[in-house]
């Protein structure tokens, strides 16, 4: 029964909605008879990986008609990111639900970074906004990570760049709108790591 419960497992991990009717999960495992079907997704219940949608009624052996994903007891990796969250004292404004649902690798290649912005969130916001490069130095030493991989880092953990006081900057089209934004008229660039905070400061 446990290999069953486990292939009803892994068929759930991959399942895109929160919920599901106990139909579908007969016929992702039509080739079961439902002897070997039951016991399985009764184990899963008694389990916490499934829930009874309270409204649902129930099949002619008991087992709710609708059902409820509980990824906490569905994924094991919920464990160990909740117990690194807390010895690494990680930043409470950091939304690690995404990596619940994730393969653990997904956490552990992301763990770097993750630890440099909850480091620098942890010291308090600044006073004023930065560009996103500034940002982007001040928190992960490399002016072009919020460019690109970046990107995809904050959504995965639930931030904003407003989160991160982050501003408008001139960008191409800008530039090439306004001349006064072209590199002949801006100041000489700054060193590294003290861009210019906002589209304000280049005008």
């Amino acid at each position: 029964m446990d290999a069953d419960r486990e292939e009803v497992r892994q068929f759930l991990q991959t399942y895109p909605k929160k919920t599901l009717d106990l139909d579908v999960l007969q016929d992702a495992f039509a080739s079961w008879d439902y002897s070997r079907f039951r016991p399985a997704v009764a184990a899963l219940l008694a389990d916490g990986s499934l829930i009874a949608v309270r409204s649902a009624d129930v099949d002619f052996s008991g087992l709710p008609r609708r059902l409820k994903r509980v990824p906490a007891k569905l994924f094991s990796s919920v464990t160990t990111i909740q117990t690194e969250a807390i010895q690494l004292a990680l930043s409470e404004k950091l939304d690690f639900s995404f990596y619940y649902e994730q393969p653990l690798t997904a956490w552990q290649a992301d763990l770097p970074y993750i630890r440099k912005l909850s480091a620098w969130l942890s010291q308090g916001l600044p006073q004023g906004p930065a560009s996103l490069q500034q940002r982007s130095w001040d928190i992960f030493a490399d002016e072009k990570y919020l460019l690109e991989a970046g990107v995809g880092l904050l959504k995965r953990l639930g931030l904003t760049t407003a989160d991160l006081k982050i501003c408008d900057q001139p960008d191409p089209l800008m530039i090439a709108v306004q001349p006064q934004l072209s590199a002949n008229s801006r100041p000489p660039r700054a060193k590294r790591g003290s861009w210019p905070h906002c589209i304000n400061d280049w005008m």
